[in-house]
C-alpha cells in the first residue's frame, strides 16, 4: 500500500477509499465479514495510486479480541500484488496469441495422455476435423480404424511414443 499516501488512509475503511477493484458486492462481501469478525484471506483490491496507475494489493486479516471477548478490531498484512497481476495478464494474453496462431497456422491442434489417448483435438472449418474431433477423444490414433496406416508404419508409430521421442511429418490417410 505503499503507492498510495498514508495521510490519506488513516481513520478511513478500505471501501470508503476509490477503488478500481472490486466491484460493491465484492466490498459488501467482505465487509460483512469483518461486521462477524471473521478472519480473511488474500482479499484482493485495486486503486489508482496518485501517478494515475492501477496498483493491485492482496490483504489477509484476524480478528482481535479483548480477555472478556469483546472485539477490539484487526491486525493484518498486506502486499502490493501489481507486478504479478501484470505477469498473470501477460500471460493470458500470450497464451491468447499462441491460441490464435496455432489456429492459423495449422489444421489441427491436439494433445494426448500418458497412454496417448486423446484428451484435446482442435481444428475449424473442414468437414474431416469435426469427425476426426468426434471420433478420437480418449482413443489412441492406432484405435481410430478411419486412419489408414500399414502395421509396421503403427508399430514403429508406437515404438516412437513409447521411447517419449518425437515424430514429425506422420503420414496418416483416412479411409
Amino acid at each position: 500500500i505503499s503507492a498510495l499516501p498514508k495521510s490519506g488512509l488513516i481513520g478511513k475503511t478500505r471501501w470508503e477509499l476509490t477503488y478500481t477493484q472490486p466491484d460493491e458486492a465484492g466490498w459488501q462481501a467482505h465487509r460483512e465479514a469483518l461486521d462477524r469478525h471473521f478472519p480473511f484471506r488474500n482479499f484482493e483490491f485495486a486503486r489508482l495510486a496518485p501517478a494515475g496507475e492501477e496498483r493491485h494489493f492482496r490483504i489477509s486479516g484476524e480478528p482481535m479480541f479483548a480477555a472478556d471477548g469483546s472485539f477490539l478490531g484487526y491486525r493484518g498484512v498486506g502486499q502490493d500484488v501489481t507486478e504479478l497481476k501484470r505477469t498473470e495478464a501477460g500471460l493470458r494474453q500470450s497464451e491468447a496469441r499462441f491460441r490464435s496462431l496455432t489456429m492459423l497456422t495449422s489444421d489441427t491442434y491436439w494433445e494426448q495422455d500418458e497412454k496417448y489417448r486423446f484428451t484435446l483435438f482442435t481444428g475449424t472449418g473442414k468437414e474431416w476435423i469435426d469427425a476426426a474431433r468426434n471420433a478420437a477423444i480418449g482413443k489412441t490414433r492406432w484405435e481410430m480404424n478411419f486412419l489408414n496406416m500399414s502395421p509396421a508404419d503403427w508399430q514403429a508409430h508406437i515404438a516412437l511414443c513409447e521411447a517419449h521421442q518425437p515424430y514429425y511429418d506422420l503420414k496418416l490417410f483416412m479411409l
